[in-house]
């Protein structure tokens, strides 16, 4: 997993954190799943279930929706979002886009966003933000889900601990949320000692049902392995950089690009796990997803295509990137055999081809593209982790530029997503090869898909 300081080429990766994994009954299934359903006239999926769900997202640094959106907004526009008795959904921009209300002029606004996006200074506001909306929302038997990307993903690992060290306080407790957010954030035998008489008095226990975030900032952060949902939990690895993996490193109107892969898989996940989220159907086919392939059941995926003679793609010039985006579009018109000036119309390419296509795409390191990151690279930066007996050890570091670290491998072996075999199995377009910064052992890899 990644600290604050490290912003580099690597395998990254996504998380999930799961009801099933943790001992958990899982949910029931929809009460149309069976085998005459006909997804195809669908538009909801699942169509219905037996409670409401309520799903919270939250933006990676400096992230929002504009002209390169990250995984979170994309994750986000594929939400129903029609029906407030069966899903209820909120979204919030990243750190560094907008600041508290306390902040009252707009120089020190301006220097309060430009902090916030280095240091993340308003966490706090961030993770209370969510929680309002839990507290302003929650009933009896709804489903929590949270999801994040970068601090975003800190951020929703923290809102996570958060609820189980303090419960959920009931609504219109407004005044109540900095008091609970200040003993969450106590670490201390008094701080644990506080907050569980805090919880007794004034909170409601609720469970989380899935946590999913991609590429995490100093993902440990604020949350201990001692807490349920973080005992056991599900920790893919993926090509490219921090953008590569949460999404943001390319333009809307590139096609295909290495975030779109673990954006698939993280909605696979929700149907595998049951979570209850229901998707609009026309948003899971405009990333390459089938909703038959996902409900009633998640089907097997058939085995990944070849790499044959096509080779990892450089960052393309601009007008190779206009190119790419013309062909992309000869896919939007399913009921056109052909366009105007001599073009023809190009059939849809299935999961698999998409996969080895995004598999093959540019890696864009910000350590290349924006060298003020090297800054975070060479700093000092104090880290922390947590030992297997729950104690915590802090030390400077600097980074240096450094690959991802995988720990313990030779104990719990690596989950690995089956693009990343294909790109080492293919060549550059200067006939090098693909080889990742974080070492990973080849014979304790789990291929995953």
């Amino acid at each position: 997993m990644e600290s604050t300081s490290t912003h580099h080429r690597s395998e990254t990766e996504d998380t999930v954190f799961d009801r099933n994994t943790n001992g958990l009954d899982p949910l029931p299934a929809s009460p149309q799943g069976s085998t005459f359903l006909d997804v195809g006239k669908l538009s909801v999926i699942p169509p219905e279930h037996p409670f409401r769900t309520l799903v919270v997202c939250f933006d990676g640094t400096g992230d929002q929706f504009d002209n390169d959106n990250s995984n979170i907004v994309r994750f986000f526009s594929m939400l129903s979002k029609g029906d407030r008795t069966r899903q209820m959904v909120y979204y919030q921009a990243g750190i560094g886009t907008y600041t508290t209300p306390a902040i009252a002029t707009p120089l020190m606004s301006r220097f309060s966003k430009f902090v916030d996006e280095a240091v993340a200074w308003n966490l706090d506001a961030h993770v209370m933000g969510g929680y309002e909306f839990l507290m302003q929302n929650y009933t009896s038997n709804d489903r929590i889900c949270i999801f994040g990307f970068s601090r975003g993903a800190y951020t929703a690992q923290s809102l996570a601990g958060m609820l189980h060290k303090v419960g959920l306080l009931p609504a219109d407790n407004h005044q109540q949320i900095p008091f609970a957010y200040k003993m969450y954030t106590d670490t201390s035998d008094l701080g644990w000692e506080q907050s569980n008489g805090f919880k007794k008095a004034f909170s409601i226990d609720i469970d989380i049902e899935f946590v999913g975030v991609w590429d995490t900032v100093n993902s440990v952060g604020l949350v201990p392995k001692r807490l349920p949902f973080t005992a056991s939990n599900t920790i893919v690895w993926f090509s490219g950089c921090h953008c590569d993996v949460g999404g943001g490193s390319v333009d809307n109107e590139t096609v295909q690009n290495l975030a779109r892969i673990p954006l698939r898989w993280m909605v696979r996940e929700c149907f595998k796990m049951k979570s209850g989220i229901m998707f609009d159907c026309e948003g899971l086919r405009s990333i390459g997803l089938d909703p038959a392939c996902l409900y009633p059941e998640v089907k097997p995926r058939p085995p990944a295509l070849p790499v044959g003679n096509l080779r990892i793609r450089n960052i393309p010039t601009p007008e190779e990137e206009a190119k790419a985006k013309k062909e992309a579009a000869l896919r939007s018109f399913p009921d056109h055999q052909e366009l105007g000036n001599g073009a023809s119309f190009v059939a849809p390419m299935s999961e698999e081809e998409l996969d080895l296509h995004d598999s093959l795409s540019p890696i864009y390191d910000q350590l290349s593209l924006a060298w003020f990151w090297w800054i975070l690279e060479i700093l000092p930066i104090r880290q922390r982790y947590q030992k297997g007996d729950n104690s915590w050890v802090s030390y400077l570091g600097i980074n240096w530029g450094r690959g991802r670290f995988i720990p313990k491998q030779k104990k719990n072996g690596v989950k690995v997503h089956r693009s990343v075999k294909a790109r080492l199995e293919a060549q550059t377009e200067d006939g090098g090869e693909y080889t990742p910064k974080a070492a990973f052992d080849l014979e304790r890899t789990t291929w995953v898909d």
